[in-house]
């Protein structure tokens, strides 16, 4: 028994040498003093991934000569643990604005809107719903799309949808690195 219980502590020891030797603390922080926590390098090079493919996006859609004017980012959706999809619809809303090209209604704008007109979002998230009420609303087209994460790779696919008449007007599919 006792020969058992020193068996562990060598090994323990030998386990905690081995994370040292590697940089590693016990808390998942670089050795020597620094602080800088994985998770949060982790976090940055994601953000770094979203900016890069919204970019790709952007930029692609600018380059159409698309005969719209009023749209709303409608939803991008994900199944990606760890994908804001959230914070990824803020940015490319920020980069639209920033291109001058389209006059951008926000999600919340679009509750306000619907309250106007007695709906609601809730319950009507399919394409054809969106389509009925961004006529409704007087939007031109809407984006929609869907963002996964997978091997360190983000990709993002987007559809801009002409709310009269249901149709894709423009489609991509954008991956980071």
């Amino acid at each position: 028994m006792k020969n058992k219980y020193i068996i562990v502590i060598l090994m323990s020891g030998l386990f905690l040498a081995g994370c040292m030797h590697m940089g590693m603390g016990m808390h998942g922080k670089m050795g020597m003093g620094k602080s800088i926590s994985i998770k949060r390098v982790q976090e940055t090079n994601k953000s770094d991934k979203v900016a890069q493919v919204i970019e790709k996006v952007v930029k692609n859609l600018k380059s159409q000569n698309l005969s719209v004017s009023n749209i709303a980012v409608w939803r991008i959706r994900s199944q990606s643990a760890g994908l804001d999809v959230d914070l990824l619809r803020a940015k490319l809303i920020t980069e639209l604005v920033s291109m001058n090209q389209f006059d951008v209604i926000s999600r919340d704008r679009l509750e306000e809107l619907l309250n106007e007109q007695k709906l609601s979002l809730s319950g009507i998230m399919d394409e054809k719903s969106a389509v009925e009420i961004g006529s409704l609303i007087g939007i031109d087209a809407f984006v929609d799309g869907y963002a996964a994460f997978n091997k360190n790779q983000l990709s993002l696919t987007l559809h801009l949808i002409e709310t009269k008449t249901g149709k894709i007007l423009w489609s991509m599919t954008a991956h980071s690195g």
